[in-house]
Order: C-alpha cells, then structure tokens, then sequence
C-alpha cells in the first residue's frame, strides 16, 4: 500500500524535461493518427474537385447522382434526369467518375444466378445495369416504399436486399 503514494508523489525540481517527455509523444501520436491523415483526404478532396469537368458523373453529399453540365468557379451543374439541372456547390460533391475512366464492370447477363435476374427485375433493371444505375433505381424506389413514408416495410425489405445482391454488400 505505500507503493502507490511515492510513485505519484511530486519530484521537487523535475523542470521543463519532465513535462517535454510526456507531452512530446502525446502530441506526435495525435498528429500521426489523427491530424496527418484528416490532412492527406482534404488534399485528395481538392484535388479531385479541382478536375470535375464537363461530362464526369458525379455524386454529392446529399445523394444526388448525375452528369456534370457546366463548371463554374465553385459551383457545377448538374443534369439529375432529362432536363432538370441543379447547382450545386463544388464542396459538397463527394465522388467524381471521370468521362475518360474506364467504363465500370457490369455484371454480365449469361452468369447470374436466379436471385440475380430476381433482384434485377425487383429494382426494374435490365441484367447488366451499372452500379449507378443499379443505386439510382433502389433510390427512387424506396422513396415510394419507405416505412417512414407510411410504406410497406415488407417492399423496402425486398429493395435493400435487391440492391445489396447486385452490389456485392450482402
């Protein structure tokens, strides 16, 4: 028992090398895990706003998808379905598909099992949509479905299942 007050009990004339070893790591360990790396998406972030242009498939913060019209200094237009364009800041934007990326895998048609072709025809696609397409879909579905809306939760079920199939979640 007369162990633990000598260990906490204060040296007299410990100084500013006692206070720089306790402090130093702590404060590299924070830098390291939690600053250094919030810094590096930050950057990335800019610079994959800095080169959306005319033509990319874009995705905003608040789940909008749709293709880019026109860039502007800090905002962009966005086509969202056959003639209807909205502004939005470029800020918000949170993944850009460059027009000149590769096209995205699709899932072919000859290899899908029976849930497969179920889940497609579920969400109103044909075997072979792309994963925009496929998220697009589920999205204005379960608008219509959803619990919250005073939906059936049995569809919105059937919707979420649907999608994470198609998309590899479940």
């Amino acid at each position: 028992m007369e162990f633990f007050p000598v260990i906490l009990q204060a040296d007299g004339g410990g100084g500013l090398g006692g206070i720089l070893l306790l402090w130093v790591p702590i404060i590299f360990i924070f830098w390291f895990f939690m600053i250094r790396p919030q810094m590096k998406r930050a950057k990335e972030h800019r610079a994959m706003i800095g080169a959306v242009g005319r033509g990319d498939t874009v995705t905003t913060a608040g789940g909008l998808i749709g293709k880019v019209v026109r860039v502007q200094d800090n905002e962009v237009e966005v086509e969202i379905s056959p003639g209807v364009k909205v502004r939005v800041v470029k800020q918000t934007l949170s993944e850009v598909e460059g027009k000149n990326q590769p096209a995205p895998e699709r899932i072919k048609g000859p290899e899908l099992s029976a849930d497969e072709k179920k889940a497609f025809k579920t969400l109103g696609l044909e075997p072979g949509a792309r994963r925009a397409e496929i998220k697009g879909a589920h999205k204005k579905l379960i608008v219509k479905v959803h619990p919250d809306k005073e939906g059936n939760p049995y569809l919105a079920g059937k919707l979420n299942s649907a999608r994470d199939l198609l998309l590899g979640k479940g």
